[in-house]
């Protein structure tokens, strides 16, 4: 007998939210899987939309069935039915549903949204794992990167080096070679898994079961970007960022910017449940749609090596407490914030502020907190001073955002099996 998502979040306690995936599951299969599975399922929801997929990109059933004789992958996705399965028990090590449902999912996004010009880039990168590109290879590339330069992570190679010169283009792809460090085991398999190992990877920031990310080479990172991009970029995780822009009134061709920020996805729904129940729908211009604290705006690209080391000379979750809110008055609008008290964000910015490329800091005095609206003006004060939301916040490292709306993350700690789920009652 199938459970079906109502009695996940019995089973759960309620503290989980699957968006647009439907999970079920055989009815042989423990009630402890069960919880960690539909917990699982929450925590890759939000990686996915972080990562700036929309919810329709990837929706679709998903179910926990108990693993028969002989089959020995950890999940498999059918397209003829459009639906994703996970086996339990575990072929290997321990339960890492987090990546193996991400890993599943995106075979949706390969199937439904990827165009054939896309799979045949992936395909011949896969195929020519540490070899030089081959003419058809670069062409195809080329041609993917032409038609929307300004979405794809080659637009610094293609648009500053080349123009609209795709013959040279080309040309400069032959002379690059596919990196070796492309998952080996995939060199010769299916295109479509490999697409889904480096999407779990990227979008968790680490390999299966707790290991280490698989060195993927900034080649293939960029590729996979490149074909991602127009995805991602429909999706209003963009627009969080040209916002910032606006309002700092940065110059919008830096090529060196980084923002650099702590995301705390697991918010994503704590607090516009808590708006929904206490803000009036005709107060809110805006809410803010990715909850995150920003460390430093305006670090430089130049000085990543410098990031890096800061962080992993860190080497522990970044943790602060969130206090009371506030605002940040302006002529037009209200800023409702939560302030976040504690060490990790003050230590982590006056070190970036530091190197030698980072630009002045737009307001002197760092304030962290996290931006829960944008209301209207004089809306928010029956707010401040109010504390709906006690509780300890973590993460395990900063995400680092160009002006392009390029992201990468970088970990103060590995992130291992699972993340925590911080939430806190309304």
């Amino acid at each position: 007998m199938d459970r079906i998502a109502s009695t996940f979040k019995l089973l759960s306690l309620g503290m989980t939210e699957p968006g647009p995936l439907q999970p079920s599951s055989d009815g042989d299969v423990p009630d402890e899987a069960k919880t960690d599975f539909v917990n699982a399922i929450y925590i890759a929801v939000e990686k996915i939309r972080a990562f700036g997929l929309a919810d329709a990109d990837y929706a679709g059933p998903i179910k926990l069935v108990k693993r028969k004789e002989g089959e020995k992958a950890n999940g498999r996705y059918f397209p003829k039915s459009d639906r994703s399965v996970i086996f339990y028990p575990p072929a290997r090590g321990a339960p890492d549903y987090v990546w193996t449902i991400v890993h599943e999912v995106l075979h949706r996004v390969w199937v439904k949204l990827l165009g054939d010009d896309a799979k045949q880039v992936w395909g011949l990168l896969c195929h020519a794992t540490g070899k030089q590109f081959d003419a058809s290879a670069a062409k195809a590339l080329a041609l993917v990167v032409k038609k929307k330069p300004d979405k794809s992570s080659l637009w610094f190679y293609f648009k500053k080096h080349f123009g609209d010169d795709l013959g040279e283009f080309e040309e400069w792809l032959k002379t690059r070679r596919v990196s070796d460090s492309f998952p080996s085991q995939y060199a010769s398999a299916e295109p479509a898994e490999a697409f889904s190992e480096v999407a779990a990877n990227m979008i968790l920031g680490r390999g299966h079961a707790g290991k280490e990310l698989k060195g993927s080479g900034s080649m293939i990172r960029k590729v996979f970007l490149s074909l991602i991009g127009p995805l991602r970029n429909k999706d209003e995780v963009g627009k969080v960022f040209e916002d910032l822009m606006l309002e700092s009134a940065m110059p919008d061709k830096d090529d060196f910017f980084l923002q650099t920020q702590v995301d705390f996805g697991y918010l994503r729904v704590t607090i516009p449940r808590w708006v929904a129940k206490h803000i009036p729908d005709a107060a809110i211009l805006k809410l803010e749609h990715r909850p995150h604290v920003t460390v430093y705006y305006g670090a430089d690209k130049r000085d990543l090596p410098q990031i890096q080391q800061i962080i992993e000379d860190y080497g522990r979750p970044i943790r602060a407490m969130l206090g009371e809110f506030d605002v940040f008055e302006h002529e037009d609008k209200d800023v409702l914030y939560i302030k976040v008290i504690g060490d990790s964000l003050r230590e982590l910015h006056d070190k970036i502020a530091k190197l030698s490329h980072s630009r002045p800091p737009t307001f002197p005095n760092y304030t962290p907190h996290l931006t829960v609206a944008y209301l209207k003006k004089g809306a928010a004060r029956k707010y401040v001073g109010t504390t709906p939301f006690r509780m300890v916040i973590s993460a395990r490292g900063l995400t680092l955002i160009d002006a392009r709306g390029v992201e990468q993350t970088m970990r103060a700690i590995p992130l291992i099996v699972r993340e925590p789920l911080l939430l806190a009652g309304s």
